[in-house]
């Protein structure tokens, strides 16, 4: 069957990234404080600054098909969004990696 397939369920987390990115193309932006600020905790750009956050070191990601839809929820160690704190750094990429962590594509991997 198609959704036991690992490229299947790949798809299905690659468009529920997309579904949390795109409403915040059409947010007031961050700005350049990059800065998670109070207006923003009930805005759909939550879901971009989720996965955006920097601090995060963990996530984990689920989906399950309910008949036609298909649900997706993540969780994220540490959580972020935290009230006037910077979502990330603003640098060159892997300047901040740990010295056990490779650079890949941009982001540290430890």
């Amino acid at each position: 069957m198609m959704r036991c397939q690992r490229s299947y369920r790949s798809w299905i987390s690659v468009m529920a990234v997309i579904s949390w990115w795109k409403p915040s193309r059409k947010e007031k932006p961050i700005g350049p404080a990059l800065t998670f600020r109070p207006q923003h905790a009930n805005s759909p750009i939550r879901h971009f600054t989720k996965i955006a956050w920097a601090n995060t070191r963990e996530i984990g990601c689920a989906v399950k098909e309910c008949g036609s839809f298909f649900f997706a929820v993540c969780h994220y160690n540490p959580g972020g969004n935290l009230l006037n704190q910077k979502i990330y750094l603003d640098g060159s990429p892997c300047t901040s990696c740990p010295q056990n962590a490779k650079c890949s594509q941009g982001l540290c991997v430890v």
